[in-house]
């Protein structure tokens, strides 16, 4: 946990995430929430195995299956690089590990992320019924076992495997929704913020929402 605003605010700025605001305290939280121990300096984790492998959708897991925040991100289509050893290319795969150590504040290998490979064709052009067998088989059951208490979506391919009635991350990005009991909150992609890093502000108050729906902020 962060020892004054002015740390926080030079965290944020680090990661590039220029003109941060101050998130409001809450008076209980800050009595009530005991601090959480710094994050621990931490080698990059490979994926530890195969979720589940199914014919059109590839499902892969790293870090901690306990977290309470889950974190899905899937490979964006639109990007001709090919994945490093996760579904993200390095600088992307990079730039994800600066959110969550920078940003969030905790060791990337204490987070739960599963690395979705989209389909061919795209997800997108799949009839509704294939997405909601491949929803539930795919996703929505392994998110009911690991039972996080919040769910961070990358990019709209993300969004779309959980739900693809909620059109693309530009028009509900920062909004919570429901994945069955568990609250999801959507955001961009890592790719899109090293294409446009004017969206890297939106991103970091997506995560001030992140880290106060967990406790992680007094």
């Amino acid at each position: 946990m962060l020892n004054s605003w002015k740390e926080w605010i030079e965290r944020a700025q680090d990661l590039g995430f220029t003109e941060v605001t101050t998130p409001a305290r809450s008076a209980s939280a800050e009595g009530s929430q005991s601090p959480r121990q710094p994050p621990q300096e931490t080698e990059h984790v490979p994926i530890a195995k195969d979720v589940e492998a199914e014919q059109r959708v590839r499902i892969l897991s790293e870090g901690d299956p306990t977290s309470p925040l889950l974190i899905l991100v899937a490979k964006d289509p639109s990007d001709p690089q090919p994945p490093s050893q996760h579904c993200l290319n390095e600088p992307a795969d990079r730039l994800l590990t600066a959110m969550i150590e920078k940003g969030l504040g905790v060791a990337r290998n204490s987070i739960h992320i599963l690395h979705m490979f989209l389909p061919q064709p795209p997800f997108s052009e799949l009839s509704a019924a294939s997405r909601d067998v491949l929803n539930a088989r795919d996703l929505r059951r392994h998110i009911d076992e690991l039972q996080p208490k919040v769910i961070l979506i990358f990019g709209t391919a993300a969004l779309e495997l959980i739900r693809p009635d909620l059109g693309d991350v530009d028009q509900i990005r920062g909004q919570w929704f429901d994945c069955g009991e568990t609250p999801a909150l959507p955001t961009y992609h890592p790719n899109a913020l090293l294409k446009d890093p004017s969206k890297k502000r939106a991103t970091w108050v997506s995560l001030q929402a992140l880290m106060a729906r967990l406790g992680w902020v007094r």
